[in-house]
């Protein structure tokens, strides 16, 4: 089943939702030829799943990704954060003040697992289709970061990390 992630601010479109059976994250899911929405700079992603009975991860099921334009999408790894998905995260999840913000323009798009059910009961955890007779289930962390001009921004975030 595929989930939606993230709305654009700007023109209302769907930007991303993770196929749930693979993991994957697909990109303009509601999209002829699945071309990102033109606002999109970057979006990070993460789906966890894991056992309900004992809370235990399962990594089949289980994905982490960023996405920027030129580079793509890319699975991020279950250990240390790099640089540049961790500044990305904290800028869409509210936690820079002041001068570590990116001051060109930018909006924020998609919520946490808990924001999401807040929202929508359902939407941020749920369980997913049974894996060989297991129950599984899931909870949904994701955001995009938007802007009129999406390259501007990237420039400005990557320099922010300290990543180019």
């Amino acid at each position: 089943m595929i989930r939606g992630v993230s709305t654009c601010p700007y023109c209302g479109d769907l930007s991303a939702g993770v196929d749930d059976d693979r993991p994957s994250l697909v990109l303009a899911p509601d999209r002829a030829g699945g071309r990102p929405c033109p606002h999109l700079a970057f979006l990070c992603v993460s789906l966890t799943a894991y056992d309900p009975d004992t809370h235990d991860k399962v990594p089949g099921r289980t994905g982490h990704w960023l996405w920027t334009p030129g580079d793509g999408t890319r699975a991020l790894p279950t250990g240390p954060i790099d640089p540049l998905s961790m500044y990305v995260d904290e800028v869409m999840c509210g936690m820079l003040a002041g001068e570590s913000l990116p001051a060109g323009e930018h909006r924020v798009g998609g919520a946490t697992a808990g924001f999401r059910d807040a929202d929508r009961p359902g939407s941020g955890e749920f369980p997913l289709a049974r894996q060989g007779g297991h129950e599984v289930a899931a909870y949904l962390d994701g955001h995009g970061l938007y802007a009129r001009n999406p390259d501007a921004l990237v420039a400005e975030i990557r320099r922010l990390a300290g990543v180019g």
